[in-house]
């Protein structure tokens, strides 16, 4: 009896990890994280109590909606999860949210145990952080090029008047110390904190 009521009791209310997150995410202003992870958590708890010999009594929906609405959570939250660190600006935040829900109320109605369901998300979010971050790279590359570019411009104009060595070596430690200071603040925003 008591095997019974563990293999009952532990996956319903290991489903209670969630709350430290769902704190966290309230405190920080996740709001939306916050409604996804409880949304997740509510469903998890009760597919699992209701699972269980004899607590027919604790199932509020059909078995087969609590399942749904289990996985559905969990790539959900996986979803909104890696969204949140890729830090992107609001218009395109809720597209790219609305775009994955829309998308995994689909695949996971198609099949519920495919490879996709929990990969899809997962993969399509590393694929949307690792663009934005390679943009990101290459717009500090192309300043960077720019910079370099400009000191050769000028240290080529300034080498040949001979009486401008002051005005070159000045012209030199300027650019030199603009390409630093770019190069230094855009490594600051690639730099996750």
């Amino acid at each position: 009896m008591g095997a019974a009521i563990a293999k009952l009791l532990l996956p319903t209310i290991s489903s209670l990890v969630f709350l430290p997150i769902i704190t966290i995410a309230a405190k920080r202003r996740f709001h939306m994280e916050a409604m996804v992870y409880f949304f997740t958590m509510f469903f998890i708890a009760f597919f699992h109590a209701c699972e269980g010999p004899g607590l027919t009594i604790l199932c509020i929906m059909r078995h087969d909606v609590l399942q749904y609405f289990s996985i559905y959570g969990t790539a959900l939250s996986m979803w909104v999860t890696l969204l949140a660190l890729a830090e992107f600006e609001e218009p395109k935040r809720s597209t790219l949210v609305i775009f994955g829900v829309l998308t995994m109320t689909v695949r996971i109605y198609q099949d519920r145990w495919g490879y996709g369901v929990y990969s899809g998300p997962i993969g399509t979010a590393v694929f949307i952080i690792t663009v934005k971050f390679v943009c990101r790279i290459t717009i500090t590359i192309y300043f960077v090029q720019i910079s370099i570019t400009a000191s050769l411009f000028y240290m080529q104009c300034f080498h040949r008047q001979p009486r401008s060595g002051i005005i070159k070596q000045l012209f030199i430690w300027v650019l030199d110390h603009e390409l630093s200071l770019i190069f230094l603040e855009n490594k600051v925003e690639v730099t996750p904190i």
